[in-house]
């Protein structure tokens, strides 16, 4: 597909056009013979206006992010943020197994702003086949990997790797192929792996994928969401326990990392968040006992200088990117390291 003449259009997941305007182009492009990944450096690095993510999870220029969360976790308000905030020459949103209504609502949002003539949406909602929901996350995979040919950064935005799973299972019922323990078939892992290796930063173009994970209790939902961990480079882990407590984003700090942090931060940087992760990590180690009263404070210093901070860092950690937020979690840093 000529990736030009899809800018500004909503393609269904066969690549038709579903917005009433004219055909696009199905004369296939030259094969790309892969790409050369180049290092991602610390002037590839993202400021997401949320100093958390920036200081503990930072995510760079062609990396892969997955956005891990319980329903009601708020995925779609970060999925949002992220999209406004990474100024990508082109973005591309594949809407995998979304209800109908939301893709309509999301479309209207995307094409109704700023974004709308560099960006593609591909969508195949609850109803279409099995087939369809897994050709449209490939294709807008296929559409973002063009992108880097042509030497352009592009934003691609994947929701929801755990539709596309599941119409992996789907399609490999029919097709009568072996299932593993976990009940999805055998191949999911190279499916998922094929699928999320669109992504990265070539010695020209990138490509930086964020992909929604739907995690809960459930058996086959925790599969999903481990297989994914083991492919992608920032995990952002939400709960929507903090979300019922008017977080937003409702991100766990303390689950939430990056594979990236040694490329993205500084040496003096990559030591604050550490102080930060490891007071608020000691927090939750020892939550029932100080919310059941059963600590005594005085028997562990660093725990009781947790304690006092766990506010200010909390509030720091939401505040927005920049100079002022990491000089106030050196701060913070400073005094937890006392």
């Amino acid at each position: 597909m000529r990736v030009e003449e899809a800018l500004g259009r909503v393609l269904d997941g066969l690549g038709e056009p579903i917005d009433g305007g004219a055909a696009v182009a199905r004369l296939p492009d030259a094969p790309l013979a892969g790409f050369l990944r180049r290092s991602v450096g610390v002037a590839d690095r993202f400021e997401t206006g949320v100093a958390g993510l920036d200081a503990l999870a930072p995510i760079g220029r062609g990396a892969r992010v997955a956005v891990i969360g319980e329903a009601g976790s708020g995925k779609t308000y970060l999925l949002r943020q992220l999209r406004e905030r990474m100024s990508e020459d082109v973005v591309v949103i594949g809407l995998v197994g979304e209800r109908a209504r939301e893709a309509s609502a999301l479309v209207a949002e995307v094409f109704g702003g700023p974004l709308s003539a560099r960006t593609t949406v591909v969508v195949a909602s609850s109803e279409a086949a099995a087939s369809e929901r897994v050709a449209a996350a490939e294709l807008a995979a296929e559409l973002a990997d063009g992108w880097r040919g042509r030497g352009r950064s592009c934003l691609l935005l994947l929701d929801s790797l755990t539709r596309y799973a599941r119409a992996l299972r789907e399609v490999a019922q029919v097709r009568g192929e072996p299932m593993s323990a976990s009940g999805f078939p055998v191949t999911m892992g190279s499916s998922m792996a094929r699928l999320l290796e669109k992504a990265g930063a070539g010695l020209e173009g990138s490509v930086t994928g964020i992909y929604s994970v739907l995690s809960s209790s459930e058996a086959e939902q925790g599969v999903v969401a481990e297989e994914v961990r083991s492919l992608v480079d920032v995990q952002l882990v939400l709960r929507r326990r903090l979300a019922d407590r008017g977080q937003f984003p409702a991100v766990d700090w303390v689950a939430s990392m990056s594979r990236l942090s040694d490329d993205l931060l500084t040496p003096e940087e990559l030591e604050v968040a550490r102080v930060c992760r490891g007071g608020l990590g000691l927090l939750e180690q020892h939550r029932d006992a100080i919310d059941l009263g059963y600590y005594r404070p005085g028997s562990r210093p660093a725990l009781d200088a947790a304690i006092a901070e766990e506010e200010a860092v909390r509030r720091a950690l939401m505040g927005g990117s920049g100079a002022s937020s990491w000089s106030e979690l050196r701060a913070i840093a400073s005094r937890l390291r006392r």
